[in-house]
This record gives C-alpha cells, structure tokens and sequence, in this order.
C-alpha cells in the first residue's frame, strides 16, 4: 500500500507532466508571426536584436568594449554607407517597413554565414544580392550555398526565374552566377556550368535577356 506522502509525489509528479505536455503542445500550435505581420516598432526590436548577434564576434578583430560596439552599430544604422543608409537609397519606392524587413533578412542572412557587416567598399552590396539568390534557392527547397555545383547549376538553368525573383541589376546577376567565381570546384564542374551559363546568351532567348546581354556586353568594353 502507498502511504499518503508516496502518493501526494506520485500526484506532483503527475500533474507538472501534464503542465509540460500542455505547454509543449501549445507552443507548437503557436505560428510565429510573419515579419510582414509585425509593427515597426516590432521590426525594429528584430533588427537590433539581430545587429547586436551580428557584433558578437567583434573580439575577433580587437573590439572589445561597449563603446567600440556602440560605435560600430551607429555606423551601421547612421553612417552614410551604413546598412540603412544604403537600403533607404537604393530602395526609395518602399515603405518604412519593407526597408526595415529588407535590412532584417540581409542581417540574419550574414548572421547565417557568421559573417559582419563591414560599412566600408561594396559589402552591403554584395551582402543584399548574395541574400537574394539564397533566398531563391531555400523557397526552392535548396540549402543557401548558391556557389555549390549543384545550385549553381539551378540558379543558371532557371535564369529566368532567377531574374523575376530578384529586385537587383540583371547585370549584377549575370557577374555573380558567372562560372569563374566558383574556384572551389572541378575543372569538369566549372566545364559544365560554363556551357549551362552560355545558354543565357542563346539566340532564342527573351528579349528581356538580350538586352541584358547588350547592357553587360556595354558594362565590359566600358
């Protein structure tokens, strides 16, 4: 026979199961809000959240203080060639929020490769475009790594596709999905995405990439 005690543990035990299980499964019927459906206030909590991830590994280079932090994220979000600076300029058509949901994804994207941003040269840039092609190939079931052999391959031979999907210079594409920044691959490799990669520039292709041959044609003899 249990004594009194033995049972009032058994019934504790019992019922912070049930609590936990409860508390489980609700979590998982809980969706994470899209970013489109929070507030500014909201997004911006995110992308703070997010720069300040994003500078955790400052150490690395030698700063290590709050103010050497404090001054590197003012330099992202109030310089001239910061992140914002760059996406309000580039993006002028967009609302307040879709730039704040922009410098997000761009942020966690780099956040995904322990990358930090550099306000300095091109960085944002390529840091927006490389985003952009990840994001096509993870909607497209695809892991990130758009310089793997294999969805180089995709982003080439679905350049059409490719090229609706994103909001940056066509030309800008067609320099970052050429064959020849892939260096990590075999000669048999860089062969084959080379032969893909002249197809963009078949005859019997639309006239939305024959122009965009004509204007890369015009950006190399520039």
């Amino acid at each position: 026979m249990f004594n009194k005690k033995k049972i009032i543990s058994i019934s504790l035990i019992i019922i912070l199961f049930l609590v936990i299980s409860i508390l489980v499964v609700f979590n998982k019927n809980i969706n994470p809000k899209k970013l489109e459906d929070l507030s500014i206030k909201q997004l911006t909590k995110i992308r703070e959240r997010d720069i300040d991830k994003n500078l955790e590994d400052l150490s690395k280079y030698g700063k290590e203080t709050a103010q050497e932090r404090k001054d590197y994220k003012d330099e992202m979000l109030k310089s001239d060639h910061g992140l914002v600076a760059f996406i309000d300029y580039h993006y002028k058509n967009l609302s307040q929020k879709d730039r704040l949901i922009k410098e997000i994804k761009i942020i966690e994207y780099l956040n995904s490769k322990e990358e930090i941003i550099d306000c300095s040269g091109s960085f944002i840039k390529y840091a927006n475009e490389d985003y952009q092609l990840s994001e096509y190939l993870l909607k497209h079931g695809r892991n990130s790594d758009f310089r793997s052999y294999e969805n180089a391959k995709f982003i080439i031979n679905n350049f059409e596709d490719v090229s609706n999907f994103i909001d940056y210079d066509l030309v800008d594409l067609i320099l970052n999905i050429e064959p020849s920044i892939h260096s990590s691959l075999s000669q048999d490799e860089m062969s084959s995405l080379g032969d893909d990669f002249k197809n963009i520039f078949a005859e019997d292709n639309s006239n939305t990439i024959k122009s965009i041959v004509k204007k890369l044609q015009k950006y190399i003899n520039d």
